[in-house]
């Protein structure tokens, strides 16, 4: 019985779940969302910063201009065998097993958005590096289109 119910509630959370993405899916349809990283959403005219409409701080893409820093790096542990390891264990120290070459990543990136009136930060981890990197090419790009646009 527990175990039903149990099933019954991750059930119910995954359905609340896809519900709220096809609704922010929607809703970014037709704001014309281009690219999304988080809660910055990316339309050919304009950046949105926040989840809901309604708060969500608008920047104009112009005079602005996008850029991706990164920090930090892929540290690799060399699994050799410590003073303390030894101490702990004595001669077991070298049957007990260690992870060797287990990499530590540390990297963070940076998306900044900077112009006359706005300063924003955004702080990416590893598996969004590429989708912050399409960002700030698809953000230049669009504030050169509007910028020429306002020219002519």
């Amino acid at each position: 019985m527990g175990t039903a119910i149990i099933i019954i509630v991750l059930i119910a959370l995954a359905c609340v779940a896809a519900y709220t993405t096809v609704q922010r899916h929607r809703a970014d349809q037709e704001e014309g969302v281009v690219l999304r990283i988080g809660d910055w959403r990316l339309t050919p005219r304009e950046l949105i910063v926040g989840n809901k409409n309604e708060t969500a701080e608008r920047h104009a893409l112009v005079n602005l201009e996008a850029s991706f820093d990164m920090s930090g790096n892929i540290n690799r542990d060399s699994g050799r065998y410590t003073v303390t390891r030894f101490a702990l264990l004595g001669p077991l120290a070298l049957a007990a097993k260690k992870d060797r070459n287990k990499k530590l990543d540390d990297r963070e990136g940076y998306l900044t958005v900077v112009g006359p009136q706005t300063a924003l930060l955004k702080t990416v981890k590893g598996p969004q590096f590429s989708t912050a990197q399409k960002f700030v090419l698809e953000f230049n790009k669009f504030v050169r289109l509007n910028e020429s646009q306002m020219e002519s």
